[in-house]
């Protein structure tokens, strides 16, 4: 009899507060619990996870705003396909290849639109460590407008509150 009660009877497990958003091609979910921040990094091609203790991480969330990281590689390579454009178009090369100036032109104007897209401004709150070193960033907005304000400023929150429950709990418990 009393084994048939134990298998109706389910655990309660803690639902983690968490947040998914998208960074560029990868899906990622922030959860905590009382000790560790998980981080899950999913794409087509790869996955990633990470965990960090709480204690160590700073209460203070910080803003932070960027740039696309390749803006600058990108535009030195638009401007070699462009002068490569064209040189080879006024020179004696042209009438043996007639199509290379126009495919150079072409990935000129392919890697000038990456440009454009990366001058778009990207804002994040960042989670650092003790030390100020980003551990990882949330994304205040993104394309599919999938991460809400209100849930996002409430995980903020709550994530603030349990990395100082966290610190106090380890600076008075030396267990």
């Amino acid at each position: 009899m009393r084994e048939v009660l134990r298998s109706k009877v389910t655990r309660l497990i803690p639902e983690k507060p968490s947040l998914t958003f998208q960074e560029g091609i990868e899906t990622v979910t922030l959860e905590f619990d009382s000790r560790n921040l998980y981080e899950q990094r999913e794409s087509r091609f790869a996955s990633e996870s990470n965990v960090w203790l709480l204690h160590d991480l700073s209460p203070l969330l910080t803003p932070q705003c960027t740039v696309s990281q390749d803006l600058k590689r990108n535009f030195y390579i638009t401007i070699a396909f462009a002068l490569g454009t064209i040189v080879f178009l006024f020179s004696a090369i042209n009438p043996l290849l007639p199509l290379l100036a126009p495919v150079l032109g072409l990935v000129s104007l392919v890697f000038g639109s990456l440009c454009v897209v990366g001058l778009r401004k990207k804002f994040w709150i960042c989670i650092n460590d003790d030390d100020g070193i980003r551990i990882t960033r949330i994304k205040l907005k993104d394309k599919e407008g999938t991460v809400d304000t209100t849930t996002r400023q409430l995980f903020e929150n709550t994530l603030s509150d349990a990395i100082e429950a966290a610190k106090q709990q380890e600076y008075y418990n030396f267990d």
